[in-house]
């Protein structure tokens, strides 16, 4: 059985107070902080993010427990954030840097061309 108390409730790796006694010998940089779940709506998000991810494994693991607060269920805070991120767009398929303005953009070529001709 899970042990939401001593177990990320996200990865399902350890989060007990042994791994927070471990974790506090690492230097600051590498330190992964260990939250509690404190809201029910918590939940809701973890089940929307694993949905959307197709991570079956988080959702059967969050529907053992009704009520994750009560549970004290924990989640490495690296977790957390990774997890709980949305990408509609891959990364890959953004273009980086402000949007083009067309008319700045023609301003510019006119001015290229005219520099070039004379």
């Amino acid at each position: 059985e899970f042990d939401f108390k001593k177990n990320c409730v996200i990865c399902g790796q350890d989060a007990s107070t042994e791994f927070l006694k471990k974790n506090m010998k690492k230097p600051v940089g590498r330190r992964d902080s260990v939250h509690c779940v404190e809201t029910l709506e918590f939940k809701d998000s973890l089940v929307t993010a694993a949905e959307r991810k197709g991570e079956e494994e988080v959702l059967r693991r969050i529907r053992l427990e009704s009520d994750l607060v009560a549970a004290e269920a924990r989640y490495h805070a690296s977790c957390g954030k990774q997890f709980l991120r949305f990408r509609d767009t891959p990364a890959l398929t953004r273009e980086a840097g402000r949007p083009e303005e067309e008319r700045v953009t023609e301003a510019f070529n006119y001015l290229c061309q005219y520099i070039e001709i004379n």
